[in-house]
């Protein structure tokens, strides 16, 4: 008798724990169609605008004049800079004792990419810092902080080069373009802030369960810690972000379009920071509708401006899915058996 009533309570146990777990699934699969719902929307939205503004028949005679050499080189530009994150992130790693193999953090960062390209909210800055910890042998919060860190300083280096390159070309835009160049300028300070803050949090302020997570969060987090791992650090940040300025300088010669300068770094910049939105992969829709209106403003014509856009996210999104796919693949089925 006491057998059938244990039997009986682990079977209404089991029910209850198969019940919690439809309705996880459940909504994480409402959070997903919202997610992409309203990239969706974002997309069309983008579509139906642009439309409007860029005149097809010219975008094909772009592509049919562009020069390949060129082009070839802006995409090698563009896959340059992963070794080069794998170098800046495998020096943060190193500070909090954790030892990194280049070609294991590349690829890493190879997948981190690739996630963030086609999934929203910044999934593959999670998927990097669960298999690292796996990877290494540390803490999910350290790695995930180190990740943080990066994000830092890509926000810092993005911000200072957004300030001087709008000293130059903000005069040149409309009131509604500056609101948009500065509401983003604003967001690059409210995250800084968010992270002084957990930097500085009193761990007693939380519960007990999660100060050791604060705590390996913190140590990844302050993993720059002496004067020269801040000049390394930014040094290397600036190459990274120069580099993709410079991609994009060799997009503009592929297609035969001449840009000044300032406005090239600043529409580099923005795309940078525009690809990062949670709520669409990649900033998809997003850059495309924003980055081309901005040209259009400095003076660009409506299809040369979408067609400098569109091959430089032909590289940035379109080789990244192809190559990233290929490494997922492997990841999954060859390099995680092993």
């Amino acid at each position: 008798m006491g057998y059938g009533k244990r039997s009986s309570y682990r079977i209404r146990s089991d029910e209850r724990y198969d019940n919690m777990n439809i309705g996880n699934r459940e909504i994480e699969y409402k959070q997903v169609l919202l997610q992409y719902g309203v990239t969706a929307l974002v997309i069309l939205f983008a579509a139906t605008v642009l439309s409007q503004l860029v005149d097809v028949t010219t975008v094909r005679e772009v592509i049919e004049t562009t020069r390949p050499v060129p082009y070839v080189i802006a995409i090698g530009l563009f896959y340059v800079t992963f070794p080069l994150r794998a170098i800046r992130w495998r020096w943060l790693l190193a500070n909090v004792n954790v030892d990194a193999d280049r070609n294991s953090a590349t690829f890493l960062l190879l997948l981190n990419w690739f996630l963030n390209t086609i999934l929203p909210a910044k999934a593959g800055d999670v998927h990097r810092s669960f298999v690292g910890s796996r990877e290494y042998e540390t803490s999910t919060a350290t790695v995930l902080g180190t990740i943080v860190t990066e994000r830092a300083l890509d926000l810092s280096v993005l911000a200072v080069g957004v300030m001087l390159a709008m000293g130059l070309v903000v005069e040149e835009f409309s009131n509604a373009q500056q609101q948009v160049v500065w509401l983003a300028f604003g967001l690059l300070f409210l995250i800084g802030g968010v992270i002084v803050t957990i930097v500085f949090l009193r761990p007693s302020l939380l519960p007990e369960v999660v100060q050791p997570l604060l705590a390996d969060f913190r140590r990844g987090i302050t993993s720059i810690r002496t004067p020269r791992d801040s000049i390394v650090m930014l040094g290397l940040t600036v190459v990274i972000w120069g580099l993709n300025v410079v991609r994009m300088g060799m997009v503009g010669v592929a297609i035969g379009f001449q840009i000044d300068i300032a406005l090239l770094v600043l529409t580099a910049l923005l795309v940078a920071f525009l690809s990062g939105l949670p709520y669409t992969p990649a900033g998809l829709g997003v850059v495309e509708l924003i980055t081309t209106t901005v040209l259009i403003q400095a003076g660009i014509s409506e299809s040369l401006g979408f067609s400098f856009i569109l091959f430089d996210r032909i590289i940035t999104v379109g080789t990244l899915v192809l190559v990233g796919s290929v490494a997922y693949l492997y990841f999954k089925f060859v390099r995680r058996r092993r």
